[in-house]
Order: structure tokens, then C-alpha cells, then sequence
């Protein structure tokens, strides 16, 4: 078994009984071998050719057990059958054609039937320039425009009309009514709604005492509360909301008669301060305590009440004024702190003395001013 392993290897292949490999093996190493330098080396190779080639053949090897030797054997092949394919969809489950030979007629014959050309148009064909063709017309007429959508009016037309359909509408309806105005086609566009801001915020201050009652909708459904202070229009929204409190603020005193205290004192208010009005005025002591008291109520009230309810100049001169009265009755005290709550009450029930000292007050201040 050594021997046979070193013949092969002198040879440089693998066993075999194949003698065109053994001979191709023996020429290859051969040339690699000087016979004159190394004639052990040749005589190996010789000996290692020769006993390859008488070298008997090896037993195959012990074939492994196959694992479908048990199944049963295949059914052999039908000539002229072949397997079709599994289903795949419905088209699949046609009869097949019939196979025909290449030589076979067709069932429709093919017809081509072409009209040669004669040489005199072949020839006039040759001759032609090759010219560009004429304008196409599209180019040479105004190709379709796309319709213009809906055109929303003016911004004072929508704002008249919007504060018209709302005077109509009590006043839980109006938010929704000016939503559905703007929800019209064409009234999306940024640069309108700006204008028509504008617009709405000018229409109500021209006409604030019929549409004053409108502001609270305005100022829900355009988000003033949140957005005004970024808008164009915020001096005009802030002097607008301002009159609405004013507004409010005033219908307290609607139901008191004109000839109450309170509304004469109100009614002073109003216009810019005279000295000498204001001293006729305080020299009745129900009227002087009207005013203090309702100077008291307004020192608690907005800041937009105090400017667009009133003058603000008059409330100024008798904010000063009863706060000299009031140093003039206590001279030698300090002023007590003021009570918001209770002061028309405590004026109301003033000592006679109080109202005497109140009273030679306003006619020193007309001695003075005489």
C-alpha cells in the first residue's frame, strides 16, 4: 500500500487505471527531470510508470444505503406527454393547443399588397430640400385661459354687508354668521381678510352706537383676544373694545332717573371741566356726595371706562378736588385709607357738620376764583 501511494506520487496524480493520464502524468514530470544530473530520480519515475500502468484495479467502494429505497419506483415516462403546469389562474386551465409542424398552411393567409412607387416619384422624392413644416396654430393664437373663481366684493362692501345681515341676528347667532361669511369662496386670500379687517374695525366705530352690540362676535370669531396684538388694525381693535366696556358700563345707569344725583353727576362728567360749573354744581351737598361717590367707583373700574365713558380731564379735577374736601374736613389727620365698598353710603349719612363744612368749602374756592 506505501508502494502504491509513492508511485502515485512520484506520477503527481491520484490513483487511476485511465493510461492517458498515467502517460500525460509520466511526460509531464519527465520534463522536469535531467536523465545526465539525477538518474535515481529518472529510474524512480520509470518504475513509478511502470507499475501504474500493470498496477491492478481497487474494488469500488461500499455503496452508501439510500434513504428511498424503500418507496416504490417511479411510474416510467409516457412518450408524447408532457406535464403541465399547476394552476396558477383560471387561464391555465384551457385544453392546449394543438401542436402543428413548421411547414404547416396558415389558417389565414397573410396578404400584403404594396403599391410600388414609379421612378419618376422616386426621383422627385431625391430632389426635394428638406423645408420646416408651418407654424403649428396653437403657437399662433392665445391658448385656452383657466376660469378665474369667484371674485370676493370690496372690503367696505363685505364689511357693510356682513354688519347688515348681523343686525338682523341676536346676538348668540353673530359668531356663527361671521364665520359663515367668511367661509365663502374667494374671501381666503390673506391680503383680503387683512382689508377686510380694516374695513369691519372702520365700519363699527362710524356707526358704533347701533353696532356696538357686535363687537363680543367680532372679537370670538376673529381671534382678537389672541391675534391683535400682531395685527395691523391694533390701536383701532384695543380704542374699539375700549368703547364696548365704556358701553356696558353705562347702560348701569340707564334705568335711574335724569334727575337723580348720580346722573347729574354723570352727566357733569361728560364734558370737559369748568371751575365754575363744577363749584354751582358742588354746592348742593347730595350732588357733591353723588360725585365723590361715583369718582370712588370709577377709580375701580377699567382703564378704558375711565377713558372713553367720561372726560377724563373732568375726572382728573374732581379725583383732586375730593381729595382736597377731604384733607379740609380732617386737617389734622392723615388721609384714612379709602374703602372701596360702602362710600356712597358713609357720604350719604354725613353729619350736618360735614355738609356745612362742605358747603363753606365750595364758597371759599368761589371767593377764590371771583
Amino acid at each position: 500500500m506505501k508502494a502504491s501511494m509513492n508511485i502515485w506520487h512520484i506520477l503527481g496524480i491520484d490513483p487511476t487505471h485511465d493510461t492517458r493520464a498515467i502517460k500525460l502524468a509520466y511526460a509531464g514530470r519527465l520534463k522536469q527531470i535531467n536523465q545526465e544530473q539525477s538518474p535515481s530520480a529518472f529510474q524512480a519515475l520509470r518504475e513509478a510508470y511502470e507499475q501504474a500502468l500493470a498496477a491492478p484495479p481497487q474494488p469500488p467502494a461500499a455503496r452508501q444505503p439510500d434513504a428511498l429505497a424503500g418507496l416504490p419506483p417511479l411510474p416510467p415516462p409516457q412518450p408524447g406527454q408532457r406535464p403541465l403546469p399547476p394552476a396558477r389562474t383560471p387561464f391555465s386551465v384551457l385544453p392546449p393547443l394543438p401542436e402543428l409542424p413548421l411547414d404547416a398552411p396558415l389558417a389565414k393567409p397573410i396578404a400584403l399588397e404594396l403599391a410600388p412607387e414609379s421612378e419618376a416619384a422616386l426621383a422627385q422624392q431625391a430632389s426635394q430640400r428638406w423645408l420646416p413644416g408651418p407654424r403649428p396654430q396653437s403657437y399662433g393664437r392665445a391658448g385656452p385661459q383657466l376660469r378665474p373663481g369667484p371674485q370676493p366684493p370690496a372690503p367696505a362692501e363685505a364689511a357693510d354687508m356682513i354688519c347688515q345681515a348681523l343686525a338682523r341676528l341676536p346676538a348668540e347667532q353673530q359668531r356663527a354668521e361671521i364665520a359663515r361669511w367668511y367661509a365663502q369662496p374667494g374671501w381666503g386670500n390673506s391680503a383680503f381678510r387683512s382689508a377686510l379687517e380694516t374695513a369691519l374695525v372702520t365700519a363699527l366705530e362710524q356707526q358704533f352706537s347701533q353696532r356696538y352690540h357686535m363687537v363680543p362676535a367680532f372679537h370670538q370669531a376673529l381671534g382678537w383676544e389672541q391675534w391683535a396684538a400682531h395685527s395691523p388694525n391694533c390701536a383701532a381693535i384695543e380704542r374699539l373694545e375700549g368703547r364696548w366696556h365704556a358701553r356696558i358700563w353705562l347702560q348701569k345707569f340707564d334705568s335711574w332717573p335724569a334727575e337723580h344725583p348720580m346722573q347729574r353727576a354723570l352727566q357733569l362728567l361728560s364734558s370737559p371741566a369748568d371751575p365754575l360749573r363744577c363749584a354751582a354744581f358742588a354746592r348742593d351737598p347730595e350732588q357733591l356726595s353723588a360725585m365723590l361717590a361715583l369718582i370712588e367707583h370709577l377709580e375701580d373700574e377699567d382703564e378704558a371706562v375711565r377713558r372713553y365713558a367720561i372726560d377724563f380731564g373732568a375726572f382728573q379735577w374732581w379725583q383732586q378736588y375730593g381729595r382736597t374736601l377731604l384733607l379740609a374736613l380732617v386737617p389734622d389727620e392723615a388721609p384714612p385709607q379709602r374703602a372701596r365698598r360702602g362710600r356712597l353710603a358713609r357720604l350719604a349719612a354725613m353729619s350736618f357738620k360735614r355738609k356745612l363744612g362742605a358747603i363753606l368749602l365750595v364758597l371759599w374756592t368761589l371767593l377764590r376764583l371771583l
